[in-house]
C-alpha cells in the first residue's frame, strides 16, 4: 500500500524512459569491451554494423534525461526561491559525491586529502567523469525561470522549427560537408545558431512539446514515420562512421565530426514519443507498473553510483566468464551491464528509504 502510494504520481512512461537511458549510459562506459566494440570487429563485417548501430543508438540517454525534465518542470511556475532550492540540493549532491569518488581516487592510488586539491578538481574538473552530467544539470535548472518563460509562451509551430533547425544543422550538414568535401571545406562556424542546440536547452524544450503540446492521439500518428526516420538517420549516422574510417584509416572513439551525435534528437524524440504511447495509458499488471515506477524512482542513484561498480573485479568477471565460455561479446556485455544496474540499485534504494536523503537521490 505504501509503495504504491508512492509511485502513484509517478508517470509510468518516464520511468520507462528513465531506465533505458541509464542502462544505455551504463553501455557508454563500457569502452572497447562495448560502446566501442565495433573498432575491434573485422572492417564491414556483420558484427561490425551490429555493434556500430548499437553504440550509435545508445546515445539518445542523456538527451532522454533532459527531456524528461524539461517535460515536468517547464510547465510549472515557481519563484527564484524555489528554483534555488533546487540548484541547492542538487549541488549538495554534487559535492557528496564528488567527496566519495575523491576518497575513492585517494585510497586506489595511494595519497591524502587535501582540501585544495580536491577543491582545484572539484572546481575545474570532476573527480569521476560521469559527473560532468550533474554540473550540466545545475547549469539547467539555473536557467529555468528562462526556460520556462521560453516554453511557456512559443507557439507550437516554432517548436516543428527549432526541431527542424536542429537536425538540419547538427545533422544533415555535417553528413553533407564530411561525404563530399571530407570536412575540408565545412559550413562557416558562424552561420550556426548553435546556442539554440544546447541540451541544457534544446532537449527540455523538446520534452515540454512533446508531453505538454501535443496529445497522444497527435503522436500515434507520428510513431511510424518518426521510426522510419530514425531508422535512416542510423543507417547514415553507420554508413558515415564506417567512410570516415575508411577515408582516415583507424576509427577513433572521438573523432571530429562525431556520426555518433549527428541525429541524436531524431532518436530522442521518437523513443519519447513511442514509450508514451505505448506507456502513459497502457494497462500494465499493477506490479509490474509498481516494479517499473520503483525501479525509474532509483536511476539517478543508479546514474551515481554505477561508475564505482563497473569496474569492480569481482562483477567484471561475469563479462569475463560468459566470454570464456563462447558467448558473443555484445551480449556478454549487456549481462554484465544488467548486473551492475542491478548492484547500482541497491544503494540507491536504501537510501530512498531515508526521509531527508530520498528528496536528494
Amino acid at each position: 500500500m505504501e509503495l504504491a502510494k508512492k509511485n502513484k504520481n509517478r508517470t509510468l512512461y518516464f520511468e520507462v524512459l528513465r531506465i533505458m537511458a541509464v542502462f544505455a549510459v551504463i553501455f557508454i562506459h563500457t569502452g572497447d569491451l562495448g560502446y566501442s566494440l565495433f573498432t575491434t570487429r573485422k572492417f564491414g563485417s556483420l558484427d561490425y554494423w551490429v555493434d556500430l548501430a548499437i553504440s550509435i543508438f545508445s546515445r539518445f540517454c542523456v538527451a532522454t534525461f533532459f527531456a524528461i525534465s524539461g517535460a515536468l518542470l517547464l510547465n510549472r511556475n515557481e519563484s527564484l526561491k524555489k528554483v534555488w532550492k533546487r540548484v541547492f540540493r542538487m549541488f549538495i549532491v554534487l559535492v557528496v559525491i564528488s567527496l566519495l569518488y575523491w576518497f575513492e581516487f585517494l585510497h586506489n592510488n595511494g595519497g591524502k586529502f587535501s582540501f585544495m586539491t580536491f577543491f582545484h578538481k572539484f572546481y575545474y574538473d570532476q573527480t569521476r567523469y560521469h559527473l560532468w552530467f550533474v554540473y550540466s544539470y545545475i547549469a539547467f535548472l539555473i536557467t529555468l525561470p528562462i526556460l520556462r518563460a521560453v516554453a511557456q509562451n512559443l507557439e507550437t509551430k516554432y517548436f516543428y522549427y527549432m526541431i527542424a533547425l536542429e537536425v538540419f544543422f547538427k545533422g544533415v550538414i555535417p553528413v553533407l560537408d564530411y561525404r563530399f568535401t571530407v570536412y575540408e571545406f565545412p559550413m562557416n562556424s558562424n552561420l550556426i545558431p548553435s546556442w539554440m542546440f544546447e541540451q541544457i536547452f534544446f532537449f527540455p524544450l523538446v520534452g515540454y512539446f512533446l508531453h505538454h503540446r501535443l496529445s497522444i492521439e497527435q503522436e500515434k500518428k507520428y510513431v511510424l514515420p518518426l521510426w522510419a526516420a530514425n531508422i535512416a538517420a542510423l543507417a547514415v549516422s553507420c554508413y558515415m562512421t564506417w567512410f570516415q574510417t575508411r577515408i582516415t584509416g583507424f576509427a577513433a572513439e572521438d573523432p571530429v565530426p562525431n556520426f555518433h551525435f549527428c541525429f541524436i534528437s531524431v532518436n530522442c524524440i521518437t523513443l519519447f514519443v513511442t514509450a508514451r504511447v505505448l506507456f502513459q495509458n497502457g494497462k500494465l499488471p499493477s506490479w509490474l507498473e509498481n516494479g517499473l515506477k520503483t525501479v525509474g524512482s532509483c536511476v539517478f542513484g543508479i546514474y551515481l553510483f554505477h561508475m564505482y561498480f563497473l569496474r569492480q573485479p569481482w562483477i567484471e568477471a561475469i563479462y569475463t566468464k560468459l566470454v570464456s565460455t563462447g558467448c558473443d561479446k555484445m551480449i556478454a556485455v549487456h549481462i554484465w551491464i544488467l548486473s551492475i544496474f542491478l548492484v547500482s540499485m541497491v544503494p540507491s534504494w536504501i537510501l530512498k528509504q531515508i526521509p531527508v536523503i530520498r528528496d536528494y537521490i
